[in-house]
């Protein structure tokens, strides 16, 4: 285990400004100004090696009626490429429009010089002065302008970064109580040596970003679904954008956790002013698992996204799970195969959910699995048909939903070969099949003949490799009856999962795939010309759909299922009546049972036992 921090750059020193002739800044005030040093030449971009200084001590200088601009000279710091400027009127507030440079993205100068001409109109300076006593970090980190780099191989803890960084006398810049983690500054991760930094049930909190090229390093944040997330994890990034080059980087799994560019603090716009989550989409690169994960643009939009930058690392890999709050202009995935989205689910207030061009076939056919759209009517996403404008053949977005049942009796017993039939809205048959040994309505069954911690295999199958790349299966028996498991790859024969399970499944146990019921499709309405909404497509609604459960020995069972989301499913199967005997008396006598219907029975005289069975 190797852990290495670079240190910030040296603050600017030995500052002068002389005021000259010209300019436009007010006559007869003065000014106010810091500076500090990066090794970037940028500020709205956020690269993990970014390093920088801390910000001077407060200068001023003065104008007059003729001298209404200044020379600002410094000494050059070893091993910057760019230099901050901020300049106010009021001596300790640097909020506001307050960063002096020629464009949004610049730094003010690369050179350790700079003529102040006129006020300042940008609002995108680096760090923002204001009282950590308004908006107080956990652990009272500074909101400092100085960032360090923490760069690690092997496998490392959040407690050995915490002390390696105290260590080399940056206690200022960590904070660590075993739930929350506050660096200012990026983890930084380079070469070839196998490694890992796991973490759950923890708040990580970023002033920079994650940057690992290193293939043989996974960083593991969260716990699977395998374990129901049952440890909640954030990970907010308080000032973050992609620049060419830039990453979160290989092998980084997340598992239920929440990407925020605020985190838990409401003010966070306002702590650090210049907060950017991916403005220009995150940059993936090699593996990255995004599971469960909720991914949150605090107060500015995600941005368009596509292929391979947040959604889908590769065309190798897949997603599911995928929470997207406050989404701006949607989601624009441009590599789709089956399975390849399974079980995302959109959250979104913005003008078009889900963009969903997809080439795998002639005709653009793509399905999507499990889609929640709880702000869109009827749970249905809206599709930006203009995206589609140079294709010649309109796609066709079938929309499916899990409809995962398991049938058992009234005292919860499984009820095995019941006849399981669900038809769609217009009686077509989507599935029939009986339930398997543990009362699972499935798609399709495993028999599990060999098992290690991370594999399954059923010998009698011939399965397409990687064909259930991305699908959820369910274990139904064993030590892990009830186990949701995502599969990583497949063989003919063998799923490897994503996750290890704590205990290897054994030979004879069961598992299967969840059946996904048709819930809609949705085309192009030519007519219309393209556009965004209900009023440019043609949505053929399968819902709702029929369940009939039948069986020898119970009564049958009918539902009406509205399938408009993920359905988890658990119906009780009631036994047929038994025999009644009823003893008569002599005279007339008039017995109703409503077992299925009412019977009259008239007798003269003597005792007979009936036997009465339904419709008898």
């Amino acid at each position: 285990m190797t852990i290495t921090i670079t240190a910030p750059l040296t603050t600017p020193a030995n500052i002068a400004a002389t005021p000259q002739a010209g300019g436009s800044l007010a006559a007869s005030t003065r000014y106010y100004y810091r500076i500090l040093a990066q090794n970037s030449t940028s500020v709205y971009y956020m690269p993990a090696w970014l390093l920088r200084s801390g910000w001077s001590p407060e200068q001023y200088f003065d104008t007059d009626p003729t001298n209404k601009q200044a020379a600002i000279t410094w000494d050059a710091v070893a091993g910057a490429t760019g230099y901050v400027i901020i300049l106010s009127t009021v001596s300790g507030d640097y909020t506001g429009s307050k960063r002096l440079g020629a464009v949004n993205t610049q730094v003010t100068t690369t050179t350790n010089s700079y003529t102040v001409t006129a006020a300042p109109t940008r609002n995108e300076y680096t760090w923002v002065m204001l009282s950590p006593t308004i908006y107080p970090m956990p652990g009272g980190i500074a909101r400092v302008g100085s960032r360090i780099s923490v760069y690690f191989d092997g496998t490392v803890t959040l407690r050995d970064i915490y002390d390696a960084i105290v260590a080399a006398g940056y206690s200022s810049h960590v904070f660590w109580d075993g739930i929350n983690f506050v660096l200012n500054g990026s983890i930084y991760i380079t070469g070839s040596t196998a490694g890992s930094l796991s973490a759950k049930g923890v708040n990580i909190i970023l002033l920079g970003t994650i940057y690992n090229t290193n293939a043989n390093c996974i960083i593991t944040l969260g716990e699977s679904v395998s374990s129901s997330y049952r440890y909640p994890t954030t990970l907010t990034f308080l000032y973050l954008a992609a620049v060419a080059g830039s990453a979160w980087g290989a092998n980084l799994a997340l598992y239920g956790v929440r990407v925020s560019g605020k985190g838990p603090y409401l003010s966070a716009a306002a702590v650090l002013g210049d907060i950017r989550f991916a403005p220009s989409g995150t940059i993936f690169k090699d593996v990255v698992l995004l599971d469960g994960a909720v991914f949150d643009g605090a107060w500015v939009d995600l941005n368009r996204i596509s292929t391979p930058l947040i959604l889908i690392t590769s065309d190798a890999q897949v997603t599911w799970d995928m929470n997207i709050i406050y989404g701006g202009p949607g989601v624009y995935p441009n590599s789709n195969a089956y399975g390849k989205h399974y079980r995302m689910s959109f959250v979104s207030t913005g003008t078009s959910d889900l963009m969903c061009k997809s080439h795998v076939s002639n005709t653009h056919h793509l399905s999507m699995y499990d889609i929640h759209c709880p702000f869109r009517q009827n749970n249905l996403p809206v599709i930006d048909w203009t995206k589609y404008a140079s294709d010649t053949i309109w796609p066709t977005i079938y929309l499916y939903h899990t409809c995962l049942l398991r049938v058992a009796d009234q005292d919860g017993n499984a009820v095995s070969g019941a006849l399981v039939t669900l038809k769609d809205s217009g009686g077509a048959t989507e599935k029939s099949t009986i339930t398997n040994t543990d009362g699972y309505f499935l798609d399709e069954t495993i028999a599990i003949t060999v098992a290690t911690a991370t594999t399954i295999t059923d010998s009698s199958k011939s399965w397409m490799a990687d064909a259930h790349r991305g699908k959820e299966i369910i274990i139904t028996s064993g030590v892990n009856a009830g186990l949701r498991c995502v599969v990583r790859s497949n063989t003919a024969t063998q799923l490897t999962l994503m996750d290890a399970l704590a205990t290897a499944c054994s030979a004879g146990d069961r598992a299967g795939f969840p059946f996904y019921a048709l819930r809609c499709a949705i085309d192009h309405d030519p007519a219309t010309g393209g556009g965004v909404g209900p009023g440019y497509q043609i949505i053929t609604d399968k819902t709702p759909h029929s369940l009939t459960i039948t069986k020898a020995g119970y009564q049958d069972y009918q539902e009406i299922l509205t399938i408009n989301r993920k359905m988890d499913l658990e119906v009780a199967l009631g036994p047929v009546p038994p025999p009644v005997y009823v003893n008569v008396p002599s005279g007339e006598v008039a017995i109703s049972l409503a077992a299925p219907e009412a019977l009259e029975v008239s007798l003269e005289a003597g005792e007979i036992s009936l036997e009465l069975s339904e419709g008898g």
